[in-house]
């Protein structure tokens, strides 16, 4: 029994993570209109196209003083558009960093000797605003990880 719950649940909690991130990104669309920024960025920096202005909107902030402030994020997916087309690719890549994002959110919490880290991993879960930024927070905090932990 013990042998089981050691395998067998945490197994059977990755494929229903996996299945879970799979099923929300199974539509034709995305959810934020962002990501297509993010997928035409990674491309160009395949093609070692590197972006130093932003001229294509005239009102912001950093129309003429841009910086790439998700560049990390961009080089994590860089693969992703190569390997695949890049809209699929994009999707892959979402779903990828979404379940380390929350595979990184329970260990991080049983490394801590939290109480229940699978109780709490649910709760995080079922917040929708937080399942809409998970790609995101995963290259967050995936930068902060070696600050904090």
């Amino acid at each position: 029994m013990n042998l089981s719950r050691k395998i067998i649940l945490p197994f059977v909690c990755l494929i229903g993570l996996v299945s879970y991130f799979i099923f929300l990104q199974w539509s034709t669309t995305y959810p934020d209109p962002d990501s297509f920024y993010h997928i035409k960025m990674a491309v160009l920096m395949q093609e070692n196209i590197v972006i130093k202005n932003f001229p294509w909107i005239k009102f912001a902030d950093f129309t003429t003083n841009f910086t790439d402030h998700q560049f990390l994020y961009h080089v994590l997916l860089i693969p992703f558009v190569k390997f695949f087309p890049p809209l699929l690719g994009g999707k892959v890549a979402t779903t990828l960093f979404a379940v380390l994002t929350f595979i990184t959110f329970y260990f991080f919490l049983k490394k801590w000797q939290i109480k229940s880290p699978l109780f709490y991993t649910l709760i995080l879960l079922s917040s929708a605003p937080f399942i809409f930024l998970s790609p995101l927070s995963f290259m967050f905090g995936f930068t902060e990880v070696g600050v904090y932990s």
